[in-house]
């Protein structure tokens, strides 16, 4: 078997690229995340195979522990309906936040019934994610 690997920087361009024929095939989501996509893009790709879902994790510069945020810290998650809903469950798993259903891998900020701290969400694209950890009090 001859793979060619192709990098990209960005989540949606390997669906496109398989769903306009231009690749046959991609590997990096997990199964709710390629729901979501063909669902918001009237696209109709399918799984072959299972991929890993990696842990996710929240990272800051600044401080240790997520009980360490102050009240109004900025907190960035991925804009991405499953990885935005994989990072609120994680905060509430924590007791950071509470959502309306703490199952829900499709929470959105929305979703968010108690915010005791204060924290300041804002939405981004995933990959940017890492660019901004210094400028913000945590990402996920």
């Amino acid at each position: 078997m001859d793979l060619q690997v192709k990098v990209f920087t960005d989540y949606v361009q390997p669906n496109v690229q398989v769903a306009e024929k231009r690749l046959d095939a991609n590997f990096f989501q997990h199964q709710p995340y390629l729901d979501e996509f063909n669902k918001a893009q009237g696209t109709h790709l399918v799984s072959v195979g299972a991929v890993p879902l990696e842990p996710l994790g929240a990272y800051s510069s600044k401080f240790k522990q997520l009980e360490d945020l102050p009240s109004g810290a900025n907190v960035v998650i991925p804009n991405d309906a499953t990885n935005g809903g994989r990072a609120l469950l994680l905060l509430a798993k924590h007791n950071l936040i509470t959502l309306k259903d703490p199952t829900n891998i499709l929470s959105t900020i929305k979703d968010i019934t108690a915010n005791p701290k204060g924290l300041k969400f804002r939405e981004l694209e995933a990959a940017t994610l890492p660019r901004v950890l210094t400028q913000v009090d945590l990402g996920q």
